[in-house]
């Protein structure tokens, strides 16, 4: 199956007078990497989640959240730890005897660790949060899995396109080769010179043969079929499917440098931009 790299989910619960929210972002990107944001009473459990997420997710940038809010209004929720800022103070007090760096911002004191106290946020269970986590990172898989399989459609339905444009390619370079041949010979009968048919007919060949995209149109071919297998039987395919469309870039290129028929220029250009299109499905695939 397909997954995207993209996806959001939000999940909240109430539990002891609190209001209990996980929120997990996910976006793009080369690699797996986790960022994790805990209350600070709970930051051992850092370690666990990360590992729970490395179980379903292999690609992108995954940001976890997690807020514990206070549903009744109590006066004495918050709490100051009066004895950790009179520590604080003394410390900058005595540095500021020696280094003068200006008037003390409190609100950066209250932002100091440990300072505000939540009452009660220690009665939520550490298997409540897990298990409320889990959840929300089922919803976040789900999300990745549901919008892989509207990529997929996307991907597919242009690489129909490419195949048609390839079909109409090899149809324009038969015409083109008879036209081209007979384009020659009408220019030199009209010059009304002798010549050797035999050494003509060998000439043309050489000329056409330069302009030959046959080659090209088979690779293109193979990588397309190789591109639906992908689509269909793996899931770790964003970055495989990246080569593959390079290469197809390739090929694309090397057609257009090599045409001089306005009709198989065009095609050239159009699997060229399908091409590009599907490279930026592709960005967003695990």
């Amino acid at each position: 199956m397909i997954y995207s790299m993209t996806a959001f989910s939000r999940n909240e619960i109430i539990q002891n007078n609190h209001s209990i929210i996980w929120q997990l972002k996910s976006v793009n990107h080369k690699y797996l990497e986790i960022s994790i944001h805990l209350p600070d009473h709970i930051k051992y459990l850092e370690q666990i989640i990360s590992k729970k997420i490395k179980k379903c997710v292999f690609r992108g940038k995954i940001d976890c959240t997690l807020y514990i809010y206070c549903i009744e209004k109590d006066q004495n929720y918050i709490l100051i730890n009066k004895i950790l800022i009179n520590q604080l103070l003394k410390l900058i007090l005595k540095i500021k005897n020696t280094i003068d760096f200006g008037i003390i911002n409190f609100i950066d004191l209250l932002k100091w660790p440990g300072v505000i106290i939540k009452k009660n946020i220690n009665d939520i269970q550490d298997t409540l949060i897990l298990s409320h986590f889990e959840s929300t990172l089922n919803k976040l898989s789900e999300f990745r899995l549901i919008e892989g399989i509207e990529l997929k459609k996307i991907i597919e339905k242009k690489l129909f396109n490419i195949k048609f444009e390839i079909k109409k390619l090899h149809t324009n370079l038969i015409i083109y080769s008879k036209e081209y041949r007979k384009k020659l010979k009408n220019k030199i009968n009209a010059i009304d010179i002798k010549y050797d048919p035999n050494r003509l007919e060998q000439e043309i060949a050489i000329i056409i043969s330069k302009t030959d995209i046959n080659e090209e149109l088979d690779r293109i071919s193979i990588h397309i079929k190789r591109l639906f297998n992908i689509l269909n039987k793996e899931r770790l395919v964003g970055l495989k499917l990246n080569f593959i469309l390079q290469e197809v870039m390739r090929e694309s290129n090397t057609i257009t440098s090599k045409a001089i028929n306005i009709n198989i220029i065009e095609s050239a250009i159009e699997i060229k931009m399908l091409t590009e299109q599907i490279r930026e499905q592709v960005q967003n695939i695990e």
